[in-house]
């Protein structure tokens, strides 16, 4: 009896499928990427402050009650990064490189669910953040040790991918997740030093400020 629940593979393996995909992707990591931003402003910053803001790419409290410059930078990334998604896959199609089409999809799929796990883990936890859950006080987080923090994160991911492409070395998807997390966190690591390095000399000569309480 044939499986009504097969998925024909062939699906997956047309550009415009993997571009449709790669929107979806893209829209909901930065509607998430928008909720914690909005959290933090909005609950978070009470109780845990991170230096230059929630997010790397910096969303201000002003940009938040204004939405309207980040929906046109939404725009132009999607349409910028979507068009460059197709033009790579679609060149891996003419040229009938199968292996590096898997290899590209890997690269953006697999890097976008790190990424998305983050989110959700971060979202989870700010909603949580309110006057009436215990929890008190304040404290400082300086952005370097965020960036060590996003290392281990991507690393953990790119290595959790690379054992399965152990036990599945023709899966070219794996591979493709597992290095560019593995070159996410590698870039996180290089960028900490270099921000733990400007921490410590900005303090250097105020050791007090380094453990003052934010407020």
């Amino acid at each position: 009896m044939e499986n009504v629940f097969q998925i024909d593979s062939s699906f997956f393996y047309r550009p415009s499928t993997m571009v449709m995909l790669w929107i979806l992707i893209f829209t909901s990591d930065r509607l998430m990427n928008y909720v914690g931003v909005k959290l933090y402003y909005g609950r978070v910053k009470h109780f845990l402050l991170f230096e230059d803001g929630y997010h790397l790419k910096s969303i201000s409290e002003y940009e938040i009650g204004h939405p309207g410059g980040i929906i046109a930078k939404f725009l132009s990334e999607l349409i910028i990064s979507t068009t460059g998604v197709w033009i790579l896959l679609y060149s891996c199609r003419l040229l009938s490189s199968w292996s590096f089409y898997e290899f590209f999809c890997g690269t953006f799929v697999l890097f976008e669910a790190c990424i998305h796990f983050r989110h959700m883990r971060n979202v989870s936890l700010f909603s949580l953040a309110k006057k009436d859950s215990g929890l008190y006080g304040c404290i400082a987080i300086p952005k370097w040790i965020r960036l060590r923090n996003n290392f281990m994160e991507f690393i953990i991911f790119s290595l959790s991918y690379l054992v399965i492409f152990f036990f599945d070395t023709s899966n070219y998807f794996v591979l493709g997740g597992a290095l560019s997390c593995l070159f996410a966190s590698l870039s996180n690591l290089i960028y900490a030093q270099k921000e733990k390095k400007t921490f410590i000399r900005k303090n250097l000569n105020s050791p007090r400020e380094i453990n003052a309480p934010a407020i």
